[in-house]
């Protein structure tokens, strides 16, 4: 296992042994890694001793970034053949920094990224904003809290009797008529729409976005409202977006 940290590139920062029945132990470091002992470990049951507690002091002093050092290292990395659009600033200035993000301000929030140039937004929170942005502009990249700068996938279309779109080993599709008002007019009259309800299947925690290149979707007509619903990552309702740009409306719903 050391010589495939190695391999990697991988800092190793402890060494460990752990007994069940012996006693917590703290040994001198070697190299900077720590040793000791981790005794009694037992699942459901919290870890304690010297050793436990040098390990979570190391982690919390390598991990001890500000927000704004987190965010110069993601932007720092924003590819760079699109423009960047910072989220996360335009957000912070206009409501303040944590605060709710009005989702009547949804084309006012659209309207920061250029029209006709390739984008990467970063700090895009709200799934209907991902939603948009894929439908209304030529979003090449989105940053994912978990995977970092992510190109959006390529969804394919197929006609509605088509089973292909309904046999996702990772994704179930329902799809149901509901009314919804449109986002950027919250007092209009509601309209019909098909929502496409995605639930994960049990054996996928996380979707691997490799796989969702190709991912099948049913067709719909340029009439058709349409709103994306579940626990979705943003970059998928993006591409959800982006894939029904030819469609009247598309909302995405944030699920509760």
């Amino acid at each position: 296992w050391r010589s495939l940290m190695h391999q990697h590139g991988v800092t190793i920062i402890a060494h460990l042994h752990s007994d069940l029945h012996g006693q917590n132990q703290l040994w001198p470091e070697v190299e900077g890694e720590i040793r000791g002992v981790l005794a009694g470990l037992e699942r459901g049951q919290g870890a304690s001793g010297p050793a436990f507690e040098a390990v979570s002091n190391r982690l919390n002093n390598l991990f001890n970034y500000t927000e704004s050092e987190i965010d110069d290292v993601c932007l720092a990395r924003a590819p760079d053949d699109s423009e960047l659009v910072n989220y996360k600033q335009i957000g912070d200035n206009w409501y303040g920094s944590g605060n709710y993000w009005p989702i009547g301000d949804i084309q006012h929030l659209v309207n920061q990224a250029p029209s006709h140039t390739p984008i990467a937004a970063y700090g895009v929170k709200p799934i209907w904003l991902a939603a948009r942005l894929g439908w209304q502009r030529d979003l090449h990249w989105l940053f994912n809290a978990r995977l970092g700068w992510v190109s959006l996938p390529k969804l394919l279309m197929c006609e509605p009797n088509d089973d292909r779109w309904q046999h996702n080993p990772q994704l179930s599709i329902n799809l149901v008529q509901h009314h919804l008002r449109p986002l950027h007019d919250r007092a209009a009259v509601a309209q019909v729409y098909s929502r496409l309800s995605f639930g994960k299947r049990k054996e996928f925690y996380y979707l691997d976005h490799a796989s969702m290149n190709g991912f099948f979707v049913p067709y719909f007509p340029p009439e058709a409202r349409l709103s994306f619903y579940g626990a979705l990552p943003n970059w998928f309702v993006a591409a959800l977006g982006q894939c029904y740009r030819h469609c009247q409306d598309v909302i995405g719903e944030q699920a509760h």
